[in-house]
């Protein structure tokens, strides 16, 4: 860029005006160039934009990736599926006690599906079963529960029932009782569980598992009325 006229020419005037021997300029001689503005190299501020710019991207991405990580992780631990709700024992129809009672009177004995010895004692108020149950967990052999709370499952090293022979077989549809504790079976699955608070277990070739006390009346701050929603 040219520029020309009284500023290009001030400093040859100037001179002369103190004595110096300096030639008149020529028309040539008052023009000035200047680099254009657009080659101007960039300046320090637009530099330091680029690299805000450059780490935004850069944290940006990390971020991304380590979303993509996380997602991946919790796809590969999905939680467990909570056990089925357990078939209503109640709706079975109840037996007679006294036809399955053993050992002068004290237990009643009976068989469930798969051959497993069950008892309900009349001593203690426990109840259980024992033998080769299906898909139990840890590959549990003996299930046992008290009038209260949850059953258990664990492994034993002989049977927790010994009998001559198996007992008295339980038919399906049917239910027997003791205070608080109800089993029954419907021919396929093997039921038992307690009045109190809803604890027991549930014997199932798909699936063996303990059902959790679940009475709303027990479930409640002590401060609470349970009788009052």
């Amino acid at each position: 860029m040219r520029v020309c006229g009284r500023h290009a020419a001030a400093e040859p005037e100037f001179a002369r005006a103190r004595g110096a021997n300096v030639p008149k300029p020529t028309a040539d001689d008052t023009c000035v160039t200047t680099p254009p503005r657009g080659n101007r190299a960039p300046t320090q501020g637009l530099l330091y934009s680029e690299r805000v710019l450059s780490r935004l991207v850069i944290g940006l991405v990390a971020a991304g990736a380590m979303a993509l990580g996380g997602s991946a992780v919790a796809a590969a631990e999905p939680e467990p599926a909570p056990p089925p709700p357990a078939p209503n024992v109640m709706a079975f129809n109840p037996v007679a006690p006294s036809d399955f009672a053993q050992q002068n009177g004290e237990i009643y004995a009976f068989a469930v599906p798969g051959d497993l010895a069950c008892v309900l004692s009349r001593g203690t108020g426990s109840y259980g079963c024992s033998g080769a149950i299906p898909a139990a967990p840890n590959a549990a052999n003996v299930v046992t529960g008290t009038q209260q709370g949850p059953a258990g499952f664990a492994n034993a090293d002989r049977p927790l029932y010994v009998f001559e022979t198996l007992p008295k077989r339980l038919e399906p549809g049917t239910r027997i009782s003791f205070r608080n504790v109800t089993c029954g079976t419907d021919g396929t699955n093997t039921i038992c569980n307690n009045s109190y608070d809803g604890g027991g277990f549930v014997i199932s070739p798909a699936g063996s598992f303990v059902i959790e006390p679940n009475n709303p009346l027990l479930d409640r701050p002590k401060s609470g009325n349970p009788y009052f929603n």
